[in-house]
């Protein structure tokens, strides 16, 4: 039974970055990918212990999930030379019983959370989800509940709500103890990405000597015009372009539809809203991390 339960525990991840979106999950999931002990499968949002929760709500854009156990395991049944195996699904913060879920199934895992100024995470989310062709609401609209879109509820969610972080960071904290929670600063990590970098391979216990081939970040991209974003705005464009080509050149292929241009910035009575909405929150945070939140990001 023991020699079984090793087994069944090779094709597990041992540690997840679980959230919160756009607070640089995709960019310390590429530098540790990249580490020669570290394995991800190349399905980076896998849902798995979030499933039940992004099926139930039917989210405005295509999530994809794994809900079998099985083939959840089948993700991680070749990992080479690798000594931990990673899980890097957004989703996995925001839903409040994921963190038991994964707990009940891997006890022993190690969590890293990642959190932006909420303010600022949610309008780069919402410029993404436009760019993507996702939303067509104003983001003050948004915030102030005066959409009557279908989906408001579910934007005010996406943009507003994931950024009450308190609570999702407790839970993890709750589940799995200090020693097996590490928390990123997004600021942090976009100022010195290697000290972080090195900083979760000490917490994932492998080398810290390897260095990563660190990349640009925080540049805003969108479409060069109107056809373009039009055509890059199509859900069923990009299927198109990963059924048809590899990784490495979705990448290519995104570079040269987007243009770098200044973002959008947003009226300063939009952020004071935002700051009256999070303002609770942020102080409520600052208790658990045991540093003043709102004088580091305000």
């Amino acid at each position: 039974m023991e020699s079984e339960k090793k087994g069944f525990d090779r094709m597990l991840p041992e540690f997840f970055i679980v959230g919160a979106p756009k607070a640089g999950t995709t960019l310390l999931y590429h530098y540790l990918k990249q580490h020669p002990e570290v394995f991800f499968p190349e399905m980076k949002e896998i849902n798995f212990f979030s499933a039940p929760d992004i099926l139930n709500q039917k989210l405005y854009y295509k999530t994809k999930v794994i809900k079998r156990l099985e083939d959840y395991q089948l993700l991680y049944h070749e990992t080479g030379d690798a000594r931990v195996r990673g899980d890097g699904s957004v989703s996995y913060l925001f839903y409040p019983d994921v963190a038991d879920r994964i707990h009940d199934l891997i006890p022993d895992g190690r969590i890293i959370i990642m959190l932006r100024n909420p303010v600022e995470r949610a309008y780069s989310h919402y410029l993404m989800d436009k760019r993507l062709g996702y939303v067509k609401a104003s983001f003050e609209d948004i915030i102030t509940q005066r959409s009557t879109h279908k989906f408001q509820d579910l934007y005010y969610q996406q943009y507003v709500e994931v950024g009450l972080y308190a609570d999702q960071v407790q839970r993890y904290l709750d589940s799995f103890g200090e020693k097996q929670v590490q928390i990123v600063l997004f600021e942090d990590f976009i100022k010195d990405p290697l000290t972080v970098f090195q900083k979760m391979c000490l917490f994932l216990e492998i080398s810290d000597e390897y260095e990563p081939q660190l990349e640009k970040h925080n540049v805003f991209a969108h479409p060069g015009n109107k056809l373009v974003g039009a055509i890059y705005g199509s859900d069923f464009f990009r299927k198109l372009v990963k059924l048809l080509f590899p990784e490495s050149w979705n990448e290519r292929i995104k570079e040269s539809v987007l243009s770098n241009r200044k973002k959008p910035l947003l009226y300063q009575e939009v952020i004071e809203t935002l700051w009256k909405i999070y303002v609770s929150d942020v102080t409520k945070l600052s208790t658990i991390l045991k540093r003043d939140m709102y004088e580091y990001w305000k």
